[in-house]
């Protein structure tokens, strides 16, 4: 946030009656990160963005904060302007009072035309949901990790799930609808990329489900599964013997799942 501080402190030199005028936003529910109870107001509000890296969509304030934009609603006499490049950067949109943003003729947007605004510079920020099994759904989590609080879910066959270009690592913050998260990227495929054949797909979970059982020891039957894995070291002849790990075998499972969704023949 070292640079936000800077732009701040370069936006209110130039514009004093920025610096004179305040808008307030207010906490709708509880973050606990920050210490902040529902209820309690925030001044001097300067900027709306989409990209913070912590929270994705969020409100940042005068002193270099800034907050979950979900968790937070405007004052009435506060507007969001388009005026990016200013002080912000193109990822910053200004925030000011009503009255001077009709004096400086800034043009005043929404939150929901900034979030679509920024979306829409990359085609690849619209995404559909894959390999999620059709009986579970896959789940949103609050921070960018798997045993976080999970804020919403979307179905097997969501579409049209948007991302504003924050990234964590393998995780991506995405709404679909009225929900938002974090997601695991592996599980989201841009629209329009070529999707592969069932084929392609099944051979891909045989593929995925043989390196598991090569790696604990078992020795194979099937001439195709010998040619591709071999049995050089090989300890158990009973799949049912072969001693996998609890993680081995959910991930046995969820293959297993897919291959029976897709009719794959083993």
């Amino acid at each position: 946030m070292g640079k936000l501080v800077l732009v701040v402190a370069s936006l209110i030199a130039s514009l004093p009656a920025l610096a004179r005028e305040t808008c307030t936003i207010t906490a709708t529910e509880r973050v606990p990160d920050q210490n902040i109870n529902t209820g309690q107001d925030l001044e001097d509000v300067l900027y709306y963005t989409s990209t913070e890296e912590d929270y994705g969509p969020s409100f940042c304030i005068y002193r270099g904060s800034c907050y979950p934009a979900k968790s937070f609603v405007l004052s009435e006499h506060c507007v969001v302007t388009a005026n990016t490049g200013s002080g912000g950067g193109s990822d910053y949109y200004p925030i000011y009072t009503r009255e001077y943003a009709q004096r400086i003729k800034a043009r005043v947007v929404t939150v929901a035309q900034v979030r679509i605004a920024e979306a829409e510079k990359d085609p690849e920020n619209v995404f559909d949901v894959v390999g999620v099994s059709y009986n579970d759904v896959l789940n949103l989590r609050e921070h960018p990790t798997a045993n976080s609080r999970i804020t919403g879910v979307i179905p097997p066959n969501g579409k049209d799930v948007m991302w504003y270009g924050q990234r964590n690592g393998q995780w991506v913050w995405v709404e679909w609808q009225s929900v938002s998260g974090w997601a695991h990227s592996r599980y989201l495929r841009p629209q329009g990329e070529q999707i592969d054949t069932p084929d392609v797909m099944c051979k891909a979970l045989w593929t995925n489900r043989n390196v598991i059982f090569k790696a604990a020891g078992l020795c194979f039957k099937t001439p195709s599964a010998i040619q591709a894995f071999g049995n050089a070291g090989c300890k158990y002849d009973d799949v049912s013997r072969v001693p996998l790990t609890a993680r081995q075998r959910r991930e046995v499972a969820e293959i297993t799942a897919q291959e029976q969704q897709l009719g794959c023949l083993n």
